[in-house]
């Protein structure tokens, strides 16, 4: 439980104080930008995923983020690729997309929404292992890079 508690108060923290919440944003972006430590680099992507719901960066810094998590899921789909779908690169897509989709409804709406331990615990396993939160382009493109190709996948184009 050590680290839903320290979610929860950085969370609780950086809402008290707006000034905060950028650099929080600023610090996570370091965090899941190469870094080399596979255990810190996930636990970087778990939190990124789990603060996209509580509040979003300002406007001032939103761009930034935006394009950040864009090249991100950019660059991890080309390497899932070369790696068959399997290990970091997979879940590292998986925490991208869902945080790509998560940010942008900060753009119309500026909400910040106080987690309860609860929807933390909930929320660190929620993304790297299922694609639901998803919508059907998104889980059928991660499915498309974790699936070797073989045989006819014509049956999808209708759901193109």
């Amino acid at each position: 439980e050590g680290k839903e508690n320290i979610l929860f108060t950085t969370l609780k923290k950086a809402q008290e104080d707006p000034k905060l919440i950028d650099e929080m944003y600023c610090h996570l972006c370091k965090q899941t930008n190469g870094n080399p430590k596979k255990s810190s680099l996930l636990l970087g992507w778990m939190f990124f995923s789990i603060a996209l719901n509580s509040c979003g960066p300002s406007e001032s810094l939103f761009q930034n983020v935006y394009q950040y998590l864009e090249r991100t899921v950019k660059r991890e789909e080309e390497e899932t690729e070369t790696e068959n779908g399997n290990g970091t690169n997979a879940t590292v897509l998986n925490y991208s997309l869902y945080c790509l989709r998560k940010i942008e409804r900060f753009s119309t709406q500026k909400q910040v929404k106080l987690l309860s331990l609860a929807d933390i615990k909930r929320l660190q396993t929620a993304v790297p292992n299922t694609p639901f939160g998803f919508t059907l382009q998104e889980t059928m493109k991660i499915q498309k890079k974790q699936t070797p190709r073989s045989g006819d996948t014509s049956y999808c184009s209708a759901l193109d």
